[in-house]
């Protein structure tokens, strides 16, 4: 091994020291995932930076608009020197210099527009987005091509946040928690790309650094979570952040069976599928995958992931009541019907 390859290899072993010992750790899984972060303001810029020095080893950052002087008490990713350039072009910038071992990608578009071969690569979704328009556009995108979205908003001191896990569950749409009149609101005023583009300018709400801090902080553990393979540890509730008390309050929303993007209607394929009680649940999707061409796949029931290691028989599925299949190679889950030999 050559000098220069022993000196990166020793700068990677310092650079991940302290987080690869932490428990459940896995750098690999990191190293070989992908993060898209939609928006690089006040949530986005916290994200790819938390990304990249954790080494997440490929991040895309979609953002087309640029960088304004009232951006600069809170994304911290841009000074005086950037006012006027791309967001994204100059985040991925600082990105690289930060950490070199990781790919940063940058596309000045928006994400509308983005290739949706893109979108299908990546394994999860951060949704730093400052229109409720778009953030339900990217809610039914990540729903149809099954991909993780967590979503958050803030605004003055407070802030929330939700995991969507396609099909399992509630999306944005199933209950929306924000009243009417500030679905269409944007959290920041445009800069001149999207002023132009949209001769618009809408009124700012208040945003405060610190309280973008805090609701990053979940945004992207929770995102670790699901790079880890730690799903069963995922938020399963809607988060209200109040940081002038400090307080946090954990709300259950039940996903929507009438729901037009995640609803059991959208769930376009169905079938019947032979198994017996006793047959262990890892058993039955080694068959799927082999059936469906599928890498790997997992089973859902009721809305909870079925274990690998349990029976068919632990969870006392009736005949004919829908089991989904779910797997990165499949656009929507499969729905299924077992049928008992």
């Amino acid at each position: 091994m050559g000098s220069k390859n022993k000196l990166i290899v020793m700068r990677y072993s310092d650079r991940y020291s302290r987080q690869i010992i932490a428990d459940n750790w896995d750098q690999r899984k990191l190293e070989e995932s992908t993060v898209l972060v939609a928006g690089a303001g006040s949530l986005g810029c916290l994200s790819a930076l938390n990304f990249t020095l954790m080494g997440v080893g490929r991040i895309v950052i979609v953002d087309y608009d640029t960088v304004e002087v009232s951006n600069l008490n809170r994304q911290l990713l841009f000074s005086e020197e950037d006012v006027g350039k791309s967001k994204s072009v100059i985040a991925k910038i600082k990105l690289e210099k930060l950490n070199p071992l990781v790919k940063i990608e940058a596309y000045n578009t928006d994400i509308r527009n983005l290739n949706r071969k893109i979108l299908r690569d990546v394994q999860v979704i951060i949704d730093g987005l400052d229109s409720f328009e778009v953030r339900r556009w990217l809610n039914s995108i990540a729903v149809s091509l099954n991909k993780p979205l967590i979503h958050a908003g803030v605004y003055g001191w407070w802030g929330n946040i939700q995991v969507i896990l396609p099909h399992q569950t509630a999306c944005l749409e199933c209950q929306p928690l924000i009243p009417k009149s500030r679905l269409q609101q944007y959290c920041s005023p445009p800069g001149r790309a999207r002023v132009v583009k949209e001769k618009t300018v809408s009124k700012p709400t208040p945003i405060i650094n610190t309280t973008c801090m805090v609701v990053s902080g979940i945004q992207c553990q929770e995102a670790l979570k699901i790079i880890l393979g730690l799903r069963e540890n995922v938020l399963k509730e809607y988060i209200f952040y109040d940081g002038s008390h400090e307080k946090f309050t954990y709300m259950k929303v039940d996903r929507n069976p009438e729901c037009i993007i995640c609803g059991e209607k959208n769930i376009l394929e169905e079938r019947d599928f032979a198994v017996t009680s006793s047959e262990i649940v890892r058993q039955v999707e080694d068959r799927l995958n082999i059936l469906l061409g599928l890498e790997s796949c997992k089973l859902i029931y009721k809305g909870k992931m079925l274990n690998d290691d349990s029976k068919i028989q632990d969870y006392t599925i009736i005949e004919n009541e829908p089991v989904y299949v779910i797997s990165r190679d499949l656009d929507k889950p499969l729905k299924l019907r077992f049928k008992f030999v």
